[in-house]
């Protein structure tokens, strides 16, 4: 899925193995990053990964991460969260660092 240079965008899916990775921009719809972590989730039934660059970008997928939990709580699935750094060469600055939140599924 790729994203629009519009507010309300979806996140950038990329890759379709064990773990999706999706990587959030600053106009994402949290709430559509919700669905797709949800979605990531249920398909593979353990994690996916959302990646971001920026404040903005955190901002939002701090909140499609909390929303997303609160949609798959009424299933019986929690999530929890490992943030850690990774290195992602963009054109015009090939030292970018992203973030990536891995999410992690706990079944009660």
């Amino acid at each position: 899925m790729s994203t629009q240079k519009q507010d309300g965008r979806a996140p950038s899916i990329v890759g379709d193995g064990e773990e999706s990775i999706l990587r959030v921009s600053g106009g994402t719809d949290c709430h559509k990053l919700a669905s797709a972590i949800a979605g990531a989730v249920e398909r593979n039934e353990s994690r996916c990964i959302v990646e971001y660059v920026g404040a903005g970008a955190g901002n939002q997928a701090i909140k499609g991460v909390i929303i997303a939990n609160n949609l798959l709580a009424t299933t019986g699935v929690y999530l929890s969260v490992i943030p850690m750094f990774c290195k992602r060469p963009m054109a015009d600055n090939p030292d970018a660092v992203a973030v990536q939140l891995r999410t992690l599924v706990h079944r009660t």
